[in-house]
């Protein structure tokens, strides 16, 4: 008769166990449907819901920190951040939004840090590269930087921002032919791509190729960059 009593209890153990979870997981998707409608601090409420009713969800620590971020409340957000690595150390990508939201605050070597264990996790993460690129230029390491954005280009081969970005790095050292070279085929994959046509007019320019250089100038205003109508007018006759 114990034994039946005893089995009994870990049935209803199990079962308010698992009913427990199902509400956590529910709460953490009402949450998802709110933010999806940018009702945020109500998305927060949920997820804080979920959290309370399982304190090891990462998954809704990682909704709320996104949530958060998105209010503007980036040191809660990292916060929030770095409990899902406490609770998964292996996963990449909130090490890499972790970094985006350090940079944000001006933690460029926090940042970097991030960035690095995120590529640690997965190398094959084109993204992540290129922001630790970023970040790299900002502190004046270009070769660094250089590094980084061509290792996204060989994990990604149509990454156009990466072009663009190794680009800007290739022409703060000097290298106008490689950064044109750069903008051309970021250009290539996007043509979209404003801040290329606009960066590569600047090469041109540099070079005494004035026609090029409007050329690009009026397809960059066309794609809505806000300082190429100046540029037009000051220079473009």
């Amino acid at each position: 008769m114990k034994k039946l009593v005893i089995a009994f209890f870990v049935v209803c153990i199990a079962a308010v166990m698992s009913a427990t979870a199902q509400t956590a997981e529910s709460y953490n998707t009402a949450g998802i449907e709110k933010a999806k409608k940018g009702l945020y601090k109500e998305a927060i409420a949920d997820y804080d819901k979920a959290i309370e009713l399982n304190p090891k969800y990462s998954e809704a620590y990682s909704n709320r920190g996104v949530a958060k971020f998105s209010l503007g409340d980036k040191y809660s957000a990292i916060d929030d951040f770095t409990k899902v690595i406490e609770l998964n150390p292996q996963n990449a990508d909130v090490y890499a939004v972790r970094g985006i939201v350090k940079s944000e605050l001006g933690d460029t070597k926090g940042a970097i840090a991030d960035y690095t264990k995120a590529i640690e996790l997965n190398p094959q993460l084109a993204d992540v590269y290129t922001h630790r690129g970023v970040a790299k230029f900002s502190l004046g390491d270009n070769y660094a930087a250089i590094a980084d954005y061509t290792k996204a280009i060989e994990v990604n081969p149509q990454f156009a921002e990466a072009y663009t970005n190794r680009g800007y790095a290739k022409a703060d050292l000097g290298d106008k032919e490689g950064a044109i070279a750069d903008y051309t085929k970021a250009i290539e994959l996007n043509p979209q791509l404003a801040e290329a046509y606009f960066n590569r007019a600047i090469m041109y320019g540099q070079q005494g190729m004035e026609t090029l250089a409007c050329a690009d100038l009026q397809k960059a205003n066309e794609l809505g960059h806000k300082e190429a109508a100046a540029m037009i007018q000051e220079n473009c006759k």
